[in-house]
């Protein structure tokens, strides 16, 4: 079996479905509650779905509907004590909260960098434990494709013929944010997703499925507002007022998801909320 969340994301879903269905495997998909007051929700929430079947354990680090930061570091720890390989899905995870793979050593990590990095779209990077690296086969092969016992992952380098400025680009965005600094950027954020979990609860009827523990969450807004029509009011905020917002269904619940980055202000909450006031 593999075990992951009912809220994994949509291609995370797709490419474990097909694995395995080519594989005659079995996706094991616990439910995971939509409001999270604590980790131990979390940790008890896969616990419960383990068993001498599992394989293979998948979640995502920062959750792409909820904004939900997990207790990555102990679900790792959950998995690798349970003898099952360990996948992390860190798209929205890198740039907004800590990471130490180093010293969490999930056996696979990855991560999009066009998205809190600010890089260019077509990067990204995958982790891959010492102990997961033998059992890892390159899709490319090249002349430094050989077959070694040291650890050494140039087998892995040859990806063919590829345009390279996105990954220079990669370099440029992380000097732009390490000048910044990364903790003045995840204080700065993190106040204004503060600021905007503050102004959201003045609206009749919203419920907010984001975390308010700094721990559990990061850059991301997710609520709902009962009796609103959300599609609509998103495509009127960006048709009308050029202001760029999500809008989806989790578990039929029309949401909003709003990402508040560092080039973002005060101000602009304050316009998005009028905004959507006048709307109700």
């Amino acid at each position: 079996e593999i075990l992951m969340s009912d809220q994994e994301y949509g291609a995370v879903n797709a490419c474990w479905d097909y694995i395995a269905e080519r594989y005659g495997l079995t996706v094991r998909r616990v439910e995971m509650p939509l409001e999270i007051r604590n980790k131990e929700q979390i940790i008890d929430t896969f616990k419960s779905g383990l068993s001498d079947k599992t394989q293979a354990m998948v979640f995502a680090h920062v959750y792409w509907s909820t904004g939900l930061a997990v207790p990555v570091k102990e679900l790792i720890e959950l998995g690798r004590e349970a003898g099952v390989w360990v996948i992390v899905d860190g798209a929205h995870a890198t740039s907004m909260v800590p990471l130490k793979l180093d010293e969490w050593n999930p056996h696979f990590y990855m991560s999009s960098l066009h998205k809190w990095t600010l890089a260019p779209k077509g990067t990204g990077f995958l982790f891959v434990s010492d102990d997961a690296q033998p059992h890892v086969e390159p899709l490319i092969l090249g002349g430094n494709a050989r077959r070694n016992q040291d650890g050494d992952a140039s087998r892995f380098d040859m990806m063919g013929t590829r345009d390279q400025t996105p990954f220079i680009g990669l370099g440029t965005a992380l000097d732009f944010q390490a000048e910044i600094e990364w903790e003045q950027i995840r204080a700065y954020c993190q106040g204004l997703a503060g600021y905007l979990k503050e102004r959201i609860r003045r609206f009749k009827g919203c419920r907010i499925l984001t975390p308010t523990d700094p721990e559990m969450s990061g850059f991301i807004t997710t609520f709902t507002i009962e009796g609103a029509d959300i599609q609509k009011i998103r495509q009127e905020l960006w048709d009308d007022e050029h202001i760029e917002t999500s809008a989806f269904t989790i578990k039929d619940i029309p949401v909003f998801r709003i990402s508040t980055h560092f080039y973002n202000s005060r101000e602009d909450i304050n316009r998005m909320i009028r905004e959507i006031e006048r709307r109700l």
